[in-house]
């Protein structure tokens, strides 16, 4: 996740879902959403990215990347 002006993008590293939020909370919760839609498309791939969060293999938490300077 990482702040551009006033709001929080936040991308998904596995399916590349990216959306934002005017908080941290609002984002994650917007990328939930996001991630329910993308995967009504394609329910293999839900499974697959199940295994992966049940292995582990997912970041389990969000961190904010400072705002690049310059």
């Amino acid at each position: 996740m990482w702040r551009e002006d006033d709001i929080y993008v936040i991308k998904d590293v596995y399916t590349g879902v990216t959306t934002q939020g005017r908080t941290p909370e609002e984002a994650e919760e917007n990328l939930k959403e996001a991630l329910e839609l993308y995967f009504e498309e394609s329910p293999e791939l839900q499974r697959e990215y199940a295994q992966i969060i049940k292995r582990g293999l997912r970041y389990g938490t969000i961190e904010v990347a400072p705002q690049p300077v310059g």
